[in-house]
């Protein structure tokens, strides 16, 4: 009997699990001691945990044929850190999600990055288009349309727990922007001369 081999998209999920469950126990415990007085909200945080791990496996399950890129995972996986340092993580006496770096917000600098790891991903596993311009289209949808999700999951966790961090109009435009801003850099680093020669230089060695 064979062993089954771990797959990226797996691992990833499994992470991600842990994540949940660690934050879940962390949710009960405080209700039960008190023990938690940091920044975070944890029940806002335990729904976002849990919702990211139901993708993780979703994810998982359709794309089981088409594993992305180990370093792709990873670099999504450093994204949902972030997000959990954003909000667990003091600073100054407030969140990090509320610290300004250069007059950008870290949670903007965060959204350009996950759009950039989401533009990555979704060209990794989406299906062959024909040109290049049109599939790039297509990978920009995909992570305005994700982003899009993400700030409506977001919304509902203000009207469901009364979520504290999830900001007003200006802070959801500013999300979405930063998120087309890290798929544009996708985009970018895909035109670049120098990875377009390595390309043909790797399809020569393949022929």
């Amino acid at each position: 009997m064979t062993k089954a081999r771990a797959t990226p998209f797996g691992v990833f999920a499994a992470c991600n699990g842990a994540l949940f469950g660690a934050l879940a126990a962390a949710h009960f415990a405080n209700h039960a001691f008190g023990f938690y007085h940091g920044p975070a909200d944890l029940d806002e945080f335990v729904l976002y945990s849990m919702l990211i791990f139901a993708l993780s496996v979703a994810g998982w399950k359709v794309f089981r044929r088409t594993q992305p890129p180990r370093w792709v995972l990873v670099m999504m996986e450093l994204g949902i850190l972030g997000h959990l340092a954003g909000g667990f993580v003091p600073f100054h006496g407030a969140r990090l999600y509320d610290a300004d770096i250069l007059g950008v917000g870290y949670d903007h600098y965060l959204h350009a990055f996950n759009g950039l790891a989401g533009a990555m991903l979704a060209n990794s596993v989406l299906p062959q288009l024909r040109g290049a311009p049109s599939r790039g289209v297509v990978v920009v949808l995909v992570v305005l349309g994700v982003g899009s999700l993400v700030e409506i999951i977001e919304y509902g966790a203000y009207v469901a727990i009364h979520a504290k961090g999830v900001g007003g109009y200006d802070n959801n435009m500013r999300d979405m922007t930063a998120n087309m801003i890290g798929a544009f850099a996708f985009l970018g680093i895909q035109a670049l001369p120098l990875r377009q020669g390595a390309l043909a230089l790797r399809r020569e060695k393949i022929s």
